[in-house]
């Protein structure tokens, strides 16, 4: 009956046996623990436990007595009540990260040195959205990319298009090659405005080279598996010289037989 409610309470900080005592609150009004025992199947001291937590957080409100009642706050109240707690946590952790970088920078430098000649996989899709970000922040000179005409259509909304007109204003040089059809249009037009851009075809999977040091590649990310918590273990992460220099050495070849692509010279041939 509160299945989706279950699962939703759980995205504010709400533990099951938190979400089920809640939610028979708002349903019956006013109660005692013993009645709320009787309403949930969970043992009564389980119960003042579990209430004690919710009253701490400002969720239920005590009335005293002999017993003592309780009675969940609205539910609006509650919600907004732990976003701001989330805003303040939040707030807390962001003032920390700094010195906290700082501190185990010192740790990352003896244990995680990148030697020549790795490949790692990464395992979720929003994680490589991530690290391609991260690393196009960090491009100092060259990115070239080979994107997949279903991948065009996301790249945007992700922020890695802005990121890659980021990376060019910066000076590097971005070069993309993608398919090019009615669906990811605006975005060929979006970015052909700030990088160099062409029109490839039958791109059937992804890489992205960072001034030709790192690498990543895989078959192209779809909204299922952006969505999929569990992730999709086909993505590689490498610093391989001998292999990066062969997947550059193909874009150049694609590169030169992909056609060149502008808003004004393409429109009404894709």
């Amino acid at each position: 009956m509160y299945g989706k409610e279950y699962s939703d309470l759980a995205d504010f900080g709400f533990t099951s046996l938190q979400s089920r005592i809640y939610l028979a609150l708002l349903r019956r009004g006013t109660s005692k623990a013993g009645q709320i025992s009787s309403a949930t199947g969970i043992v009564r001291p389980e119960v003042y436990r579990i209430l004690h937590e919710l009253s701490s957080k400002g969720l239920v409100e005590r009335i005293l007595g002999s017993p003592s009642s309780y009675r969940a706050m609205p539910p609006s109240q509650s919600l907004s009540l732990l976003l701001e707690q989330r805003r303040k946590q939040l707030i807390m952790l962001e003032q920390k990260k700094n010195s906290l970088v700082e501190s185990l920078e010192s740790y990352y430098s003896k244990t995680e040195d990148r030697y020549e000649g790795e490949f790692r996989v990464i395992v979720r899709a929003e994680d490589v959205v991530s690290r391609i970000k991260q690393m196009l922040a960090d491009v100092k000179l060259d990115y070239v990319s080979i994107i997949s005409g279903y991948g065009l259509r996301w790249v945007k909304d992700e922020g890695i298009a802005r990121a890659a007109v980021s990376a060019s204003r910066r000076g590097v040089r971005v070069r993309v090659i993608s398919e090019i059809d009615d669906s990811n249009i605006s975005t060929a037009d979006y970015l052909s405005q700030y990088i160099q851009f062409r029109h490839g075809s039958r791109v059937l999977f992804y890489c992205e080279i960072f001034d030709g040091s790192e690498m990543i590649f895989g078959p192209p990310i779809t909204d299922e598996e952006l969505r999929n918590q569990d992730g999709r273990r086909a993505d590689i992460w490498t610093n391989d010289q001998t292999f990066i220099r062969g997947i550059y050495a193909f874009f150049e070849y694609i590169w030169e037989k992909s056609l060149e692509y502008s808003p004004e010279s393409n429109r009404g041939r894709i």
